[in-house]
């Protein structure tokens, strides 16, 4: 079988393609580093795929909502300070600003960096986003 001719027969295409595929899982495994193809999976779909071993982001979403209402009932009238991984705190922020959880890659959170939400007896208010300089009352 030459590589460049037109009149190839389909068994022909079909092995062609077969070898392609028996390949392609480790070429892949090599050029990703090694990487796991669920992270790959979980880091285009957050909200239907499972970190390995772990959970969705909807679900760790849930959970940190669920923890600083817990917080919040228990400081009403204080502030609290959240430090979290880089993702939780785009979840949060995302699910204050109706952005759904596969769209939180938009925002951005550096380490050590600061942001600010306000939540009350009447909603939310996001203050600031991914930013160190001073805030009134801090």
């Amino acid at each position: 079988m030459t590589r460049a001719s037109l009149d190839k027969r389909p068994a022909e295409v079909a092995a062609m393609f077969d070898g392609v595929a028996a390949r392609y899982d480790r070429t892949n495994t090599i050029l990703s580093f090694g990487q796991d193809p669920r992270w790959r999976r979980f880091n285009a779909f957050r909200s239907g795929t499972p970190v390995p071993g772990g959970e969705s982001m909807l679900e760790a979403q849930a959970r940190a909502i669920a923890e600083l209402h817990r917080l919040r009932c228990r400081h009403p009238d204080g502030k609290v300070v959240i430090v979290s991984h880089g993702d939780v705190i785009k979840a949060i922020i995302a699910y204050h600003a109706g952005i759904a959880i596969d769209l939180m890659h938009r925002l951005e959170i550096t380490p050590a960096s600061v942001s600010v939400i306000d939540v009350s007896d009447h909603g939310a208010r996001i203050l600031g986003i991914d930013t160190a300089r001073e805030w009134p009352g801090r």
